[in-house]
């Protein structure tokens, strides 16, 4: 138990991520205990708490009606089918980005999706080659004023060559 936080004991910590059906995952602890993901694992750490390898968190992490809530908004969307026809077939392809948008998630958690499915990831000059095809034109974060049509000259501009 830490001053701070009372919910934080070996006894719960080792029963929510070990022992409960399902079993909680670090992000879930903190959301029942309101503290930090880090918090929780040096707590378990410090503790002796040994932590789930990144296999059978990946497995734990697509169970859909996972503690009685859904996970993303469209999370129905996210099937291998739907996966293999927005990333392989789609004419341009989908990037992982794209498809985490349009399934209310994000990227990683699609890439995670796919290695827990085996579905192939392209390599990266397929999926650069891609991304040039047909260009998003939605605003680049950093710079809002800039979208993908207008960063050249924007660069350009900023950078002269001479």
């Amino acid at each position: 138990m830490t001053k701070n936080h009372p919910l934080l004991t070996s006894n719960k910590i080792n029963y929510w991520y070990w022992e409960c059906d399902p079993s909680l995952s670090q992000y879930d602890i903190t959301r029942e205990i309101g503290c930090s993901t880090s918090t929780v694992s040096r707590f378990m750490a410090a503790n002796g708490i040994p932590t789930k390898a990144l296999s059978d968190a990946i497995k734990n992490a697509f169970r859909w009606d996972d503690k009685g809530r859904t996970q993303f908004e469209e999370y129905d969307l996210l099937t291998v089918e739907n996966l293999i026809k927005w990333y392989w077939k789609s004419d341009p392809a989908w990037s992982l980005e794209d498809i985490g948008e349009k399934v209310g998630c994000s990227g990683s958690t699609v890439q995670s999706f796919m290695i827990f499915s085996k579905i192939p990831r392209r390599d990266t000059a397929e999926a650069s080659r891609n991304m040039h095809k047909c260009p998003k034109h939605r605003p680049i974060r950093r710079f809002p004023e800039l979208t993908t049509e207008n960063v050249h000259d924007w660069y350009w501009k900023m950078n002269p060559p001479w």
